[in-house]
């Protein structure tokens, strides 16, 4: 039998739950209806809002016409190949995708999240005093603020404006790696009211606004700028939030 890759339920009220993904290409369905393979209990959650298709070794997954998006990483999808670690949001459940290639005792990965007035960023990091130092991104550590069971905090500077700020590491290794995730997850969420990716996706969209009325940029030219996988990507998210196209967004601030 091939080995499966697993959804682990990140938050809510599922937390915790791992859930094997068919060792064939039957489609594993997710959302509201109770005959989904995964079954979430949230309102503005579609009753077939996505579903997971395996072709060959890998896992695809498709956004079945939600009201709501299917974010992958933070960025609105309607199809997308899945890679070990990658981050589903369904409005305000996180799901974390699991590749078949990837054993408990092989999973190191890091999730690194910096937050410094409002923008975050999300890297692969090892938390260990031998980063003092370097630069992480445009964050200079300078020294370790305190350590705890689950992260190491960095006192940094920004190189891009000279701001101190204090930057948190999730420690890793064999089983610390998704329990400190979904603590840390559940620890932001509780203090920002949603989640990294939540959060960087509207930053990402207000500075987009902020470009469609102040620049000549062209739509899709902002949309790469801003890390979106293409145009009408960047236009979901956009008309997600603010109710309108980027295009008529722009015209009518012209027009005011």
């Amino acid at each position: 039998m091939s080995e499966v890759g697993i959804i682990h339920v990140v938050d809510g009220e599922q937390a915790g739950q791992d859930v094997k993904l068919p060792a064939d290409d039957k489609k594993f369905t997710i959302g509201r209806r109770s005959n989904c393979d995964l079954m979430l209990r949230v309102d503005s959650i579609s009753r077939e809002h996505c579903y997971i298709q395996r072709q060959g070794d890998d896992y695809w997954l498709y956004d079945n016409g939600s009201a709501n998006a299917t974010l992958l990483n933070g960025m609105a999808i309607e199809k997308a190949k899945l890679v070990h670690g990658d981050v589903l949001t369904l409005d305000r459940v996180t799901l974390e995708y699991l590749s078949p290639s990837q054993t408990p005792g092989t999973r190191e990965m890091i999730r690194e999240f910096v937050v410094s007035k409002g923008a975050g960023s999300q890297q692969t990091y090892t938390a260990e005093n031998s980063l003092l130092g370097k630069t992480v991104d445009s964050y200079k550590l300078l020294s370790v603020l305190g350590e705890g069971g689950m992260a190491m905090v960095y006192k940094a500077r920004n190189e891009k404006d000279q701001s101190l700020v204090a930057v948190k590491f999730l420690k890793g290794g064999p089983q610390a790696d998704r329990e400190n995730t979904a603590r840390f997850l559940k620890e932001f969420k509780k203090a920002t009211g949603s989640t990294p990716y939540q959060l960087i996706l509207r930053m990402k969209l207000e500075h987009a606004a902020s470009l469609l009325t102040g620049t000549n940029d062209t739509i899709s030219g902002i949309a790469y700028s801003l890390g979106f996988a293409d145009q009408s990507h960047f236009t979901h998210a956009f008309i997600k939030k603010y109710g309108v196209s980027p295009g008529r967004y722009r015209s009518n601030f012209l027009q005011q």
